[in-house]
């Protein structure tokens, strides 16, 4: 089994795309994903600056097939 982090509840890349590209899933799905490594006020600037961290988790799923920055 594959022990590297996943960007979105350890799911793969293409599952992981999906979920950033839908607005509501992506703001719920980097909550939990960084509320679950520990972030916790990294979960709250989520939920804050969701618009922000749509973007960011959007490019860096495509990129780099995890969540890098703020995660």
């Amino acid at each position: 089994m594959d022990t590297r982090r996943r960007a979105y509840f350890g799911l793969g890349w293409l599952i992981s795309i999906i979920i950033a590209a839908i607005p509501f899933t992506n703001l719920v799905g980097g909550i939990i994903t960084r509320l679950w490594r520990g972030r916790v006020f990294m979960a709250l600037f989520n939920f804050i600056f969701s618009p922000f961290f749509y973007v960011l988790d959007l490019i860096m799923i495509v990129l780099t097939k995890d969540l890098r920055l703020f995660a």
